[in-house]
């Protein structure tokens, strides 16, 4: 059952909706500006759809992008500047005031800017007029045919024509994961079934006279990348150190982010020797923090922490870093304990969007001084901010990193102290 209304948005939540009163209840908007005038239907839960807007806000803006709209991939495009920075902070705020933080003390806002999205996951269909190859529309599993992207690198966008003549000679719907590294892109192929003789020849064609330097195939987020064709090993540098990059392996969104993030945590770790960087990944904060300090990493990853001891072991023969000890671990089933962070000054943790509820909990029973979390995800990051306040940390300082351009999502990094 549907109702429609006509209200002014009043505000924005946390994923870009804008927030308007019908009746007694919030309802959010996509695609709406808080000063608007819009005429739009409520549905049975709190998502509403829009109609018209019947007054345009004056902090209303021409989107960069055709598809915006459509593509779920941004969500305030539409925003000016001074409304949108606005918005990032209080996405972070906002979660914090819901956790108990009264006055959290968030910083302004650090942005990357656009173009500089170095990861894509595009998801493809085959149809009878041809193949839909690109970001899914806000809460729907159709794909927008994309032709166009001003938030990616343009050496993915520079290839859509040959992503979707590939897709074309693959199963009738799947995502390929795209990876801009030092040398080239490195592609991995998701579909349900190994790729057929044919299927690999169409990959060879690809890479044939295409920065592409590697393709794999996996059968979904959690299988194992199985090589198809390499010309050269993907290389991605952190803090000046090479590293060997596994396929399908996490990388920070944005070499300008990843920067921004080494110098903000190399900062907020002061002058701490003995550091734990925790949900590692291939080294991100870890090849940065070994310039200065002896590092225990962890990470579940083992494709990572491989490539991670690699890169490290070849850079400290040449004196670049001091000790780094890399272990594959679990960290949601087997957190550090805090007699193991006894030997660690500061610890350093960047889980997944599911938080670290489970380390954030050990720490809290810990001696450690200092621990820097970064998270980018605001709900999970301040559920594990309270539980380390409530440990007896202070919580000194928040940074929210705007490198996923115009998305709902948002980097962060703090700081607590005891």
């Amino acid at each position: 059952m549907t109702s429609s209304f006509e209200a002014e948005v009043i505000g924005i939540g946390h994923a870009g909706d804008g927030l308007v009163r019908e009746n007694t209840r919030t309802v959010y908007v996509p695609w709406t500006v808080p000063g608007d005038r819009i005429r739009g239907k409520a549905g049975k839960d709190d998502r509403g759809t829009l109609e018209e807007v019947l007054s345009p806000s004056p902090h209303r803006i021409e989107p960069v992008c055709r598809h915006f709209g459509d593509c779920g991939g941004c969500v305030a495009q539409h925003l000016d500047e001074a409304t949108y920075t606005n918005w990032r902070r209080e996405q972070v705020a906002d979660a914090l005031r819901r956790r108990g933080f009264e006055a959290p003390a968030v910083a302004e806002v650090l942005t990357i800017g656009a173009g500089a999205r170095r990861r894509a996951t595009l998801a493809w269909r085959q149809t009878r007029g041809g193949v839909a190859l690109g970001f899914r529309a806000l809460g729907t599993h159709r794909i927008v045919e994309m032709s166009a992207c001003p938030a990616l690198h343009p050496s993915i966008v520079a290839l859509l024509d040959r992503f979707r003549e590939l897709a074309s000679r693959l199963e009738v719907s799947g995502r390929l994961d795209v990876t801009v590294c030092d040398n080239g892109l490195d592609v991995t192929v998701e579909q349900k079934s190994e790729p057929t003789l044919a299927m690999r020849e169409a990959i060879g064609r690809l890479s044939s006279g295409a920065p592409v330097i590697r393709v794999s195939w996996r059968s979904g987020q959690g299988g194992v990348p199985e090589l198809v064709i390499q010309h050269q090993t993907p290389v991605v540098t952190m803090a000046g150190v090479p590293l060997k990059f596994p396929a399908a392996t996490f990388l920070q969104p944005s070499v300008a982010g990843e920067g921004a993030l080494q110098s903000l945590v190399d900062g907020m770790l002061g002058d701490a020797s003995r550091v734990a960087d925790l949900f590692c990944g291939c080294g991100t904060l870890t090849l940065a923090i070994a310039r200065r300090a002896t590092v225990g990493a962890c990470d579940s990853d083992d494709l990572a922490i491989n490539a991670l001891r690699a890169a490290a072991a070849a850079a400290s023969q040449s004196g670049e870093l001091r000790t780094i000890r890399a272990d594959v671990r679990d960290l949601f089933r087997r957190p550090l304990s805090p007699d193991e962070l006894e030997f660690y000054d500061a610890v350093v943790f960047d889980p997944p969007r599911a938080g670290a509820a489970a380390q954030a909990a050990a720490l809290a029973q810990s001696k450690v001084s200092t621990v820097v979390a970064v998270s980018c995800n605001p709900a999970t990051f301040a559920r594990d901010a309270r539980l380390l306040v409530d440990g007896g940390y202070t919580l000194c300082r928040v940074v929210p990193i705007d490198q996923f351009v115009w998305s709902q999502h948002i980097e962060i990094a703090a700081l607590f102290e005891r």
